[in-house]
C-alpha cells in the first residue's frame, strides 16, 4: 500500500496487519488520533506513524540513533508490515 496523507481505518488496518474493529477500538480508547468525517474517521500519516513508531512491536527490531552533544538528535526507525516508518523526535544541526 502507498503511503497517503490520510488513512481509512480498513487501510489503516491492512498496513497495521490487524482487523478494522481493532483499528477502531484504539481511535475509540485514544491511543490513535483521528478525525470523524460523517460517520467514517480519518487518520493522518503522521498520526499513524506515530502510533505505530512509539506503540506497536516491531517486527524485527528497532533501531535509534541518538546525538545530544551538538543538537539533540532523535531518530527512531521501526520495521512494521514491510513498511519503515520514521519519527524524528527533536531536530538540531545535521551531525
Amino acid at each position: 500500500m502507498e503511503k497517503k496523507e490520510f488513512y481509512s481505518l480498513p487501510e489503516l488496518a491492512t498496513l497495521m496487519g490487524i482487523s478494522r474493529v481493532a483499528v477502531f477500538k484504539k481511535v475509540q480508547a485514544g491511543l490513535i488520533r483521528a478525525k470523524k468525517i460523517g460517520k467514517s474517521y480519518a487518520v493522518s500519516e503522521i498520526d499513524a506513524q506515530e502510533f505505530i513508531v512509539k506503540e506497536e512491536a516491531a517486527q524485527y527490531g528497532d533501531m535509534a540513533i541518538f546525538r545530544e552533544d551538538n543538537g539533540a538528535i532523535e531518530i527512531n526507525a521501526r520495521l512494521y508490515n514491510d513498511t519503515v516508518w520514521f519519527e524524528l523526535k527533536s531536530a538540531g544541526r545535521a551531525f
